[in-house]
């Protein structure tokens, strides 16, 4: 895709969270590129950063030295929400992002230049758009030209998504499906002292995300995590360091075949289908018990279940 900057956004010309039928400032910014052999056009906040496009979000990825071999070296970076629509396409990139162990931030200061070099990859994304390449910006060009490898890898994962009945909702949903739902949309936290079946998901959610901080709304400061042929995990800060610093899995994600909860205990069993960080797949089946006390974890063991060889 080609692309060329026009237009100014805002709150102050219109607040880009308003999802409405008024796409009368995106109109102009589009009508600006006629005649330019571009397929799409930025648009500027009136102080010159860079917001969204026409209809879609903007992302970019930049890679530091050593990002071959550190994928904490690569950073995804979006506009704030300020200066554009919070979209669903949006939020499942960022979460693919820290699933994948990249940086991600939101930028309120983006400059059109920052969209250009060798090491830069750019796409847009939305709804109907799903995700689409940037490869030249104004005539120049954004890395060799070509889409990145890692855009191709995000367009994947929203492929393998968007394929997945699990991940929409359906017009027969009843009321308390679509509010479970959203719950998980919008990864709200469970309301304290109570659990509910979401509660384990959105825990998963949380570790498949990378999202090591938000573990502390689901594991007590007394947790006992035990796993088959390791020494227990005892407390919270443990438990953290261990995914943050000893996990040997780089990447991946739970799929739960059935959850069970009640007031003190639940379980969990399903598949989980990843990456270690030394290249090797994954793809095991589990199971989880747990105990619970005060709305957290207080008690969890796992159990795994490897195809023989």
């Amino acid at each position: 895709m080609n692309a060329a900057l026009r237009g100014a956004a805002g709150v102050g010309i219109l607040d880009p969270q308003i999802k409405s039928c008024n796409y009368l400032n995106n109109i102009l910014a589009w009508i600006e590129t006629s005649g330019q052999e571009c397929q799409e056009a930025l648009i500027l906040t009136q102080d010159g950063y860079v917001s969204e496009a026409t209809t879609d979000n903007l992302f970019i990825v930049t890679k530091s030295p050593g990002s071959n071999h550190d994928v904490s070296n690569v950073t995804v970076t979006t506009p704030v929400a300020d200066y554009c629509l919070k979209g669903i396409t949006r939020g499942l990139v960022l979460d693919y992002a820290k699933m994948l162990g990249f940086q991600t931030k939101e930028s309120a200061t983006i400059l059109p230049c920052d969209l250009l070099g060798s090491e830069t990859e750019v796409f847009l994304t939305g709804t109907a758009a799903g995700l689409m390449p940037v490869v030249t910006l104004d005539g120049h060009l954004i890395g060799d030209g070509t889409p990145g490898a890692l855009t191709r890898e995000f367009r994947r994962l929203l492929s393998r998504d968007l394929e997945n009945p699990a991940m929409g909702l359906s017009i027969y949903a009843s009321q308390e499906d679509i509010s479970a739902y959203l719950r998980k949309a919008g990864r709200c936290q469970p309301e304290k002292n109570h659990i509910g079946s979401d509660f384990l998901r959105n825990m998963f959610e949380s570790i498949d995300c990378r999202d090591w901080e938000s573990l502390e709304n689901f594991f007590g400061g007394n947790i006992t995590y035990e796993r088959p042929g390791y020494a227990p995990l005892v407390g919270y800060d443990r438990v953290q360091r261990f995914y943050r610093e000893e996990r040997v899995i780089a990447s991946g994600r739970h799929h739960l075949d059935e959850v069970v909860v009640n007031e003190n205990s639940g379980a969990c069993w399903g598949r989980f289908i990843g990456e270690h960080k030394n290249g090797s797949p994954i793809d095991e089946k589990f199971a989880d018990t747990y105990k619970f006390e005060n709305g957290k974890i207080k008690l969890r063991r796992s159990h795994f279940f490897r195809p023989a060889v």
